[in-house]
């Protein structure tokens, strides 16, 4: 595999159009889109009309991006409570289930919701402003059962082009091994581990200056302390 230059890396637009908009423009799209989100869930959404209405607050007085100011913080610690007051979602689900594509399972327990809209989480333009490009392969190291990172970031990866390694967590060797073999130059996850997967590359004898293709890295989930980069 030919190692892609800085440039390419750091050159090009996911969308040209959205990224190059004027200041005006932008604030008017996002104003466009927030008040349209909020109309939508206070209409469709029981439990966060529920929500407003118990704190005497009336979306409707929600005029402009300025106004969201008023609207009162729903803290995510309240969430497993809320969830199971009404299951499954306290009443924050504002589609029918079956336009659902997953339900992920994050600690609280909190059910999270994904729709079937295509690149539903909005990760391929992150992963392509971080500098991945089509045709990197990229061991994705993120869990892929109950908690999304492992799957939305493997989805945002091969609808940029990039051929994933559902590696997930554990097994050094058996990584260290993939990634030699492999030549692998893309790396998501949290930054700790890559550094155990350097040091684990080292102890089984690989020369890393050689032997470690890694380009590029989408790190996550922990501090990324001044000693780990």
């Amino acid at each position: 595999m030919t190692k892609r230059i800085r440039e390419e890396r750091n050159s090009g637009f996911y969308d040209e159009k959205a990224e190059r908009m004027g200041r005006a423009d932008r604030t008017a799209f996002k104003e466009k889109g927030a008040l349209k989100v909020l109309n939508y869930a206070c209409e469709h959404a029981p439990g966060y009309k529920k929500f407003l209405e118990e704190r005497g607050v009336d979306p409707g007085a929600v005029k402009n991006i300025d106004d969201f100011s008023r609207l009162p913080v729903l803290k995510k610690n309240r969430m497993p409570e809320l969830h199971q007051g009404n299951p499954p979602f306290g009443g924050f689900l504002a589609v029918p289930l079956d336009k659902l594509k997953r339900i992920y399972v994050s600690p609280g327990p909190i059910y999270d919701p994904e729709g079937r809209k295509e690149d539903y989480w909005g990760l391929r333009k992150c992963l392509y402003n971080a500098g991945f490009r089509p045709g990197d392969i990229v061991m994705n190291t993120f869990s892929y059962h109950l908690t999304p990172a492992g799957i939305f970031l493997d989805e945002a990866c091969n609808g940029i082009g990039c051929v994933t390694v559902p590696t997930g967590v554990g097994n050094t060797e058996i990584q260290v091994k993939t990634m030699v073999g492999l030549k692998i130059n893309g790396y998501i996850g949290v930054p700790s581990f890559l550094l155990s997967l350097i040091k684990k590359m080292e102890e089984l004898g690989h020369d890393t200056s050689n032997d470690l293709a890694m380009e590029i890295a989408l790190v996550a989930g922990e501090i990324l302390s001044p000693s780990l980069r």
